[in-house]
């Protein structure tokens, strides 16, 4: 395990991960012997090992491993490497100690001059030249020429187990035998001695600069693990709060003065925080571990069975969500909220951008305001590393704008749109009318928000037909949205009955729904009373007066809205609106008086095909109109004398009523096409 050389400020690191971080990964197995030993030379370099001559190295970050040549330690049991291509390995074969070194990555291994009756546990260089070797039986062999003779140097042996070395620099280092720390400030020759206090035996330590930790387990029980803490180079140690962490652990390591992890039992890692305060269990499935090693945020933990567990996220994993994308009109805004986890952390640093229409960029949940579609990152640091999710905030225009009504103004007798106007962000309103194209519509005039929420359509004539009208919005933010639902009035006809009377026929309003149509009558366009209702059914629309007035002269439709509109008038004031009604026929010309005046007149041949004759009883001036079933003229003509022929080609199949008018009065008769 490499040590003072990879102990880097984790803080100024800056991987980044899109939502979350990975965490710890299992590998694929390589191998499966125990391993024992993991160093992380740099951010793609590894090498593993363990029983067996196991002895493994990566230069892909761990994706594909190499087995080296090793036929000297049969158990390894560490790892150094001061340079890249300089490493030492230290070990076991059978109950003697061995050691090997290697000058060119670990092509090609030379035994190490150590003869040593016990496993060699730990090794640790301060350079290429200088190192020092730890063996289980306290023996503390150093070399100052790179590993081609050492000197040696015994600690008391109290019957326990030597487990760890560490080195602050080439004179001064600390030795781990269970319940005392040795140190030495002269390069091994003297060593002083000191009992870490209580009644625990430890097993691991890890430094980061003076501040380091010590790990091991309760004694005699062995029913949870210690920890304890030193500032000042492992001269002192206090005791860090009880934990419930399982004993059974191997190895500790820190990346800072805050934050390290601990090798747990079976399928387990611990992390700390706050400097061992508190520790959080993590589960990873066949975990089984002895060793673990890290280059800046690149790790792994190795054990049991070959099984070997990768993270490039300091073993975190944190994750975040910047939440489902919102949807937004002009002016809207929303709070976002996104959610991170991460167990232990609770201090985040968060950053979003782009900046534009946030109202904090440095918080969790800002205020959205944007005026078009934005999508922001938020970055989260916990310190040691960064993920990264985004959201897009959809800034859609507003819906088309709601017409009230498309009626014929009593007055004028034009087209009147009326519309409640919202309030919401709005410049001004489009009016748009359709083409001769069915379906295509164009602008009309573009109507001021403040003004009123009527449309005169001075264009229209709703006497000869009706008009598809709708209306689309300018919002603040300069979106022209889609057009609302298009409305169309009702347009009337009225011709004479057979054998008497009136019949109305109209096309039915489109845009809102309604149950009843009401059918008024009057001497005058403004006195029309009501005279009957019939409810609204898909179809024709008809209505026979069989008893019609006297003096009689107009006719009007109109259709009742469920709910009532209430429209600006553009004075701060509002008119209501519940009822639209049609274009206002005029029949004086067609009085049933008049009508019952020319009778003797003959239609040949009825049901016609191509043609008609008319054949009336003398000589006159005669204006002849067809009307369809609707009561849309399709074909008017003046004559002179008492015989006309009229060609029909161009009528489809159907029922149709032909009106004559002379000086005498007006007839009419219905006719059939085949």
């Amino acid at each position: 395990m490499a040590i003072m050389k990879k102990i880097i400020t984790i803080f100024a690191l800056l991987l980044s991960f899109q939502a979350h971080s990975q965490g710890w990964t299992p590998l694929q197995g390589f191998t499966s012997s125990e391993l024992n030993s993991v160093c992380v030379y740099d951010n793609s370099i590894i090498y593993i090992g363990g029983s067996s001559y196991s002895l493994f190295k990566s230069i892909d970050e761990g994706d594909s491993w190499n087995q080296l040549s090793n036929t000297i330690v049969s158990h390894v049991r560490d790892f150094d490497f001061p340079s890249q291509n300089v490493g030492y390995v230290v070990g076991s074969t059978g109950s003697t100690g061995h050691g090997i070194k290697t000058s060119d990555g670990g092509i090609t291994w030379d035994s190490l001059n150590i003869t040593s009756n016990s496993s060699l546990r730990k090794v640790q260089f301060l350079d290429t030249l200088n190192g020092y070797v730890l063996s289980h039986k306290g023996i503390v062999y150093k070399t100052n020429n790179g590993g081609n003779t050492w000197t040696q140097s015994s600690l008391p042996f109290i019957g326990s187990l030597f487990c760890d070395m560490y080195f602050f620099n080439i004179d001064t280092g600390l030795v781990l035998d269970s319940t005392v720390i040795y140190q030495t400030t002269d390069g091994g020759q003297n060593w002083n001695s000191g009992n870490v206090g209580g009644t625990g035996r430890y097993f691991s330590f890890s430094f980061i600069d003076s501040t380091g930790y010590i790990a091991g387990r309760d004694y005699p029980n062995s029913n949870y693990a210690l920890f304890k803490k030193t500032t000042d180079y492992g001269l002192t140690w206090n005791p860090l709060p009880a934990s419930t962490v399982s004993s059974n652990c191997s190895e500790i390591y820190f990346h800072d003065d805050l934050f390290g992890h601990l090798i747990g039992p079976v399928n387990h890692i611990f992390s700390t925080f706050d400097g061992g305060q508190t520790w959080n269990d993590e589960y990873l499935p066949n975990a089984a571990s002895h060793a673990i090693d890290f280059y800046d945020c690149l790790g792994f933990i190795a054990g049991y069975s070959g099984n070997t567990h990768k993270t490039v996220s300091c073993g975190l994993s944190t994750e975040v969500d910047a939440g489902n994308d919102i949807y937004l009109t002009c002016n809207e805004s929303a709070q976002i909220n996104p959610t991170i986890s991460n167990a232990g952390i609770v201090s985040f640093t968060y950053s979003w951008s782009p900046s534009y229409g946030l109202s904090d960029t440095t918080i969790l949940s800002p205020i959205a305001n944007p005026i078009i579609t934005t999508t922001y990152n938020i970055t989260v640091f916990d310190g040691y590393f960064e993920v990264v999710d985004t959201i897009t905030i959809f800034v859609d225009p507003l819906p088309g704008q709601e017409i009230c009504m498309v009626t014929v103004d009593s007055v004028y007798g034009k087209n009147m749109i009326v519309w409640e106007k919202a309030e919401l962000p709005i410049e001004s309103f489009y009016i748009w009318k359709e083409s001769i194209i069915a379906g295509t519509y164009n602008v009309m005039d573009i109507v001021p928000y403040d003004s009123a929420g009527i449309y005169m359509d001075m264009t229209s004539d709703p006497i000869t037909k009706s008009d598809r009208y709708s209306i689309s919005i300018l919002d603040s933010c300069g979106f022209i949205s889609d057009n609302g639902p298009a409305h169309k009035p009702i347009h009337l006809n009225v011709s004479l009955a057979v054998p008497m009377g009136y019949s109305l026929t109209w096309e039915h309003y489109e845009g809102f729904n309604y149950n009843t149509y009401v059918i008024y009558r009057g001497s005058s366009p403004g006195v029309l009373d009501s005279i009957a209702a019939v409810s609204y059914s898909p179809g024709v629309f008809t209505y026979t007066d069989l008893t019609p007035q006297t003096p009689l002269a107009y006719y009007m439709i109109a259709a009742i809205k469920a709910d009532t509109c209430f429209v600006d008038t553009g004075t701060k004031s509002t008119t209501s609106y519940n009822k639209t009604i049609s274009n206002i026929v005029d029949v004086s010309d067609y009085s049933i008086e008049d009508a019952r005046k020319l009778n003797n007149f003959m239609i040949t041949p009825n049901p016609f095909s191509e043609q008609i004759s008319l054949v009336f009883e003398k000589d006159s001036e005669y204006q002849i109109r067809i009307l369809d079933i609707l009561g849309k003229q399709v074909h008017t003509t003046n004559i002179v004398g008492s015989r006309h022929t009229i060609s029909t080609s161009d009528l489809l199949a159907g029922t149709y009523l032909l009106l004559v008018r002379s000086e005498e009065g007006v007839a009419q008769m219905k006719m059939v096409k085949n």
